[in-house]
């Protein structure tokens, strides 16, 4: 199964206190989070998340999902070459 530190939807946290670095949240459409939802917002092959304190759903880079999607390379401007930062990047 493919992980979220390839996905294009997965973001790694920017705090750094308490160890927020080592995940990340998904912003994939299939992820609802909030305080409530009706029916209508209900999808088969989705999760809805109580987004308590503005993180709701934290992951690590190798979880996996049904719902991934390969990112898109990054491509550094001005060399004259092409590198893609998820070659270099860890």
């Amino acid at each position: 199964m493919n992980t979220c530190d390839g996905c294009k939807h997965w973001r790694r946290h920017t705090l750094t206190h308490d160890n927020e670095t080592l995940l990340g949240d998904c912003e994939s459409p299939k992820f609802f989070k909030g305080y409530g939802f009706e029916a209508e917002e209900i999808v088969p092959d989705g999760v809805h998340v109580e987004n308590d304190e503005g993180w709701a759903l934290a992951t690590a880079p190798k979880f996996g999902c049904v719902h991934w999607e390969a990112k898109e390379p990054e491509v550094f401007a001005g060399s004259g070459f092409d590198h893609f930062a998820n070659r270099i990047l860890p």
